[in-house]
Formats: structure tokens, C-alpha cells, sequence
């Protein structure tokens, strides 16, 4: 009994990981898809996700966006997703970078 109550524990653990994993996959569109969705076009999108005027995203204003849109991730994949935005490694997203 014992056997099998680890077997399904491992099996559930197993589905957890790749379900995290087709997660972090698809977390880079369905953020592509939201915004798409919510402004008509990058320039609009860009302004309202740059809140503090600064002339970059920063990591807690897209975080805020995240959360707002239903995107519960750890900061692993949160840092994961920043950095795929980021491209520059400045740690900002740049209108270049967006």
C-alpha cells in the first residue's frame, strides 16, 4: 500500500512539473496575447505599462501587470519571463526591448 501511495504522489508531483514547464512556455504568449487584447497598438501599451513615466518598464511595474491579469507565477518564472523581455540585460524593458 505503501508502494502505491508513492507512486501517485510521484505521478502528481511528475504532472505538477510538466504542467510548470508548459507554463513557462506559454506565459510569453498568453503576456503577448494580453496585451494585444487590451491596446491597439505597442506605443499605447508600452506608456500604460511604464506607470512611473520613466521611460522604461520596470520589474514591479510589470510584475503589477501580471498579477493584474490573473498571471499568479513564482518569482523564478517571473524572472524567467523579465529577462526574455529584457533584452538588453539592463534590468528595465526598454521600448527597444518591448
Amino acid at each position: 500500500m505503501n508502494l502505491e501511495k508513492q507512486d501517485r504522489r510521484a505521478k502528481v508531483t511528475d504532472k505538477e512539473i510538466a504542467a510548470k514547464e508548459l507554463l513557462k512556455g506559454d506565459l510569453e504568449a498568453k503576456i503577448l496575447e494580453k496585451i494585444k487584447f487590451q491596446w491597439k497598438t505597442l506605443r499605447k501599451a508600452f506608456m500604460d505599462l511604464n506607470v512611473e513615466k520613466t521611460g522604461a518598464i520596470s520589474k514591479k511595474e510589470f510584475k503589477f501587470y501580471l498579477e493584474f491579469w490573473g498571471m499568479d507565477i513564482s518569482s523564478e518564472e517571473f524572472d524567467h519571463v523579465f529577462h526574455k523581455f529584457d533584452l538588453d540585460g539592463d534590468g528595465v524593458i526598454s521600448y527597444k526591448d518591448f
